[in-house]
């Protein structure tokens, strides 16, 4: 196995979206350590050969596509490196064909879009630097590590979080956090993300949204357990409707709402069709598990 990045300089990528953690690459031999379970999730087609590195052992993770698979129960640094093994370039591969397909729909649409639809605008300003280039933490640890694809700063006082993967740079990816710690992500309420580039709006039975800013995101209640919504966005300076929709809602689950442009297979029929001209994707996540140590 090849030796572990032991040093890293510091390097800090700013969100500020509500809900969502900096992201910030600094020494691995941080003191501060961390214990939670992690889900990750793919921006595109699924992660394949996806490694989380540790001093001592890597660990082979699931990152499907907008979907949550097995949590890994992670104690550690709180600083995260994650690897693309053995699987990367099948997944490079796929990700190719689906930009391919994704480019082709557009054509077929008549509609210019730019090609920051296929990641949210935060992921690329984090990830592209000057001239697109990964970040300098990254390729510097990429002397002792070759495979290393992200670096992630946790948060140190969760329970639970969800990072999802965007495609970056010469095989990185490129992370944005989601803290599902129930302080933080409410159960039995929905919090809905704009990861489009225009401004969309959301009639609840709860409340409206306003427009909302891509990058975005605000928690709508669910009463009674049922979340009804018509989800609007606003193109050439018009407001045009995407969907109505009903879904219910458990008091005891977690949901993200996220709205976006996406040339994912993983929002295509069989037959490569798609049913609008948005995309929505639902995480869902039942009761959270118990942690070692936890108390019951």
């Amino acid at each position: 196995m090849k030796s572990k990045t032991r040093s890293l300089v510091s390097l800090a990528l700013a969100i500020s979206c509500q809900g969502i953690v900096p992201l910030i690459a600094q020494n691995r031999n941080d003191a501060v350590k961390v214990s939670m379970y992690i889900d990750f999730i793919s921006w595109g087609e699924d992660i394949e050969g996806l490694e989380v590195h540790q001093l001592d052992r890597s660990t082979p993770v699931k990152a499907l596509a907008f979907r949550y698979s097995e949590p890994l129960e992670y104690s550690g640094s709180q600083i995260l490196a994650l690897a693309l093994g053995q699987g990367g370039e099948v997944a490079a591969k796929r990700k190719a064909e689906a930009l391919d397909a994704w480019r082709r729909s557009r054509k077929e649409e008549r509609i210019e879009v730019p090609e920051a639809i296929l990641a949210p605008k935060a992921f690329a300003d984090a990830a592209k630097g000057v001239g697109g280039e990964i970040p300098k933490a990254l390729a510097a640890a990429r002397n002792k590590d070759p495979v290393l694809a992200a670096l992630v700063k946790l948060p140190a006082n969760s329970r639970r979080v969800t990072i999802l993967l965007a495609p970056g740079p010469d095989r990185s990816l490129v992370p944005h956090i989601f803290d599902d710690d129930p302080t933080r992500q409410p159960l039995g309420k929905v919090r809905v993300h704009n990861f489009s580039p225009y401004p969309i709006s959301l009639i609840t039975n709860s409340k409206q949204s306003g427009a909302l800013a891509p990058g975005k995101n605000f928690i709508a209640s669910a009463p009674r357990g049922t979340f009804a919504y018509e989800l609007a966005y606003k193109i050439d300076g018009a407001w045009k409707i995407q969907e109505n929709n009903l879904l219910s809602i458990r008091p005891d689950e977690q949901m993200h709402m996220v709205v976006l442009r996406n040339g994912s297979s993983f929002f295509s029929s069989s037959d490569g069709s798609r049913g609008g001209f948005m995309q929505t994707a639902l995480l869902r996540r039942g009761p959270q598990p118990a942690r070692k140590g936890d108390d019951e």
